[in-house]
């Protein structure tokens, strides 16, 4: 959004400053940060508030909140939570406009973002899964979906690393920020968060097309069954097939939404579309950025992120719960009963062999998660050999082993199905977009 905004304004002396408070421990680490930065394309200045001085010097309250500021220092506007681009251009005219009369508009000015090299081929990989013919990767930072043999060698890349929503080719194809993987047994399914779209790859020709999405933002949620090429989604960021049934986790709206493949239509499945963990019926209950996504019998299962939490939806009564976490606020990194375990920030959830695992993103750990007896322990975490940098992508393999999209370390590794050996796949070594044969 701002980005957007600075776009719009690029002429005109519109500063532009993030001042970054963290909720989370593992977001005031400054490298951390950075690679945020970098992963998402800020080209403006971020100022890290580690004690939380600017956030109570302007009593701020939510994240995020919007401060517009004159020349003067004085506060023109303060806007709390996500707003629509047109309202913002609205405002920041009308202050120029003001500058322009008080003669107190400044000069243009420029920064340069700071560019750090990703180790070999892969930048900020959010995902992974098995297909038939060997894995899939979403290359995220590169905006394209990665192909690979068995053994992780590289076969073919999808889409043409820049980012866009295009379909068609596999050479010309565009995705912006791609997440959540799904294979149907013919073609690669992708949550094209960044585009706000459900993409489909057909393995055959290796076609690319939408299934569901506009491109843009969505602000309302469908009401009833609507066909899905008309619904503006809201950050998917990933998927799971159930009972013929493609669930998504709509993590900017806080619901999972449901796309029927024979109808080409979708709806809301559950949540409210509030900020929070409550249980109780699909449409009463809420959620709190759901980013994971996984299917298990008669159960999905979810992620929440911001409450570092993990939720269960029965499918058969209808029914969210809570099996682990306790609020927006709580957080940390311990195992045990779920009344006492702590989560820092998950982002990846998959059934197989082991059962439940979850990506404990901001703890740099895969935990092993079991309801009877209700427990959560650490399966993996560093070793004297390896360790993981914020993994945000899993697939357990039938043979036991682990896949995980190790994101912040641009690579994907597999876990041997004993937890204790990691070994990179060489999917890495594939060519930077535009640095060879694809």
């Amino acid at each position: 959004m701002l980005g957007a905004l600075a776009g719009r304004f690029r002429d005109e002396p519109l500063v532009t400053l993030s001042i970054h408070s963290n909720k989370f421990e593992a977001e005031a680490n400054k490298d951390r940060i950075e690679d945020v930065w970098l992963r998402h394309g800020v080209d403006h200045p971020v100022l890290i508030d580690r004690d939380h001085q600017i956030w109570h010097a302007y009593t701020v309250r939510a994240w995020p909140t919007l401060i517009f500021i004159r020349p003067d220092g004085t506060i023109a506007h303060a806007l709390a939570g996500e707003q629509r681009l047109e309202t913002l251009e609205t405002l920041v005219q009308e202050l120029l406009s003001e500058a322009d009369t008080a003669k107190t508009r400044g000069k243009r000015y420029h920064v340069s973002r700071p560019t750090r090299a990703p180790s070999l081929g892969l930048r900020y990989p959010t995902s992974v899964t098995a297909t038939a013919a060997g894995l899939a990767v979403s290359d995220a930072g590169h905006h394209r979906v990665v192909l690979t043999d068995g053994g992780g060698r590289h076969t073919r890349t999808i889409g043409c690393g820049e980012p866009g929503l295009v379909d068609g080719a596999f050479d010309r194809a565009r995705f912006h920020r791609p997440g959540g993987l799904l294979y149907d047994g013919h073609s690669l399914l992708v949550a094209d968060t960044g585009n706000h779209a459900v993409r489909s790859i057909d393995l055959e020709s290796f076609e690319v097309s939408t299934l569901a999405g506009t491109g843009v933002l969505g602000r309302d949620v469908p009401q009833e069954l609507t066909p899905a090429r008309e619904v503006a989604l809201r950050s998917p960021t990933d998927l799971a097939f159930k009972d013929g049934i493609v669930f998504i986790a709509m993590a900017g709206a806080h619901q999972i939404w449901a796309y029927l493949p024979e109808q080409r239509a979708i709806v809301v499945f559950a949540g409210s579309g509030r900020e929070a963990i409550d249980d109780g019926a699909l449409h009463d209950a809420t959620f709190a950025q759901p980013t994971g996504l996984t299917a298990d019998g008669d159960a999905l299962y979810v992620v929440d992120s911001e409450a570092s939490a993990l939720r269960r939806i029965d499918t058969v009564s209808a029914r969210v719960s809570t099996l682990l976490g306790h609020g927006l606020f709580e957080f940390g990194d311990r195992d045990g009963h779920f009344e006492d375990a702590r989560l820092q920030h998950p982002e990846a959830i998959a059934f197989g062999p082991h059962g439940l695992l979850v990506a404990d993103t901001y703890n740099h750990k895969i935990k092993a998660v079991r309801t009877e007896p209700p427990e959560a322990t650490t399966w993996f975490s560093a070793t004297d050999a390896d360790s993981l940098t914020a993994p945000t992508g899993l697939h357990q393999l039938d043979g036991g082993q682990v896949l995980v999209a190790d994101t912040d370390a641009h690579r994907v590794v597999v876990i041997s199905a004993d937890g204790t050996r990691v070994k990179p796949l060489p999917v890495f070594e594939i060519a930077e977009p535009g640095g060879g044969p694809r």
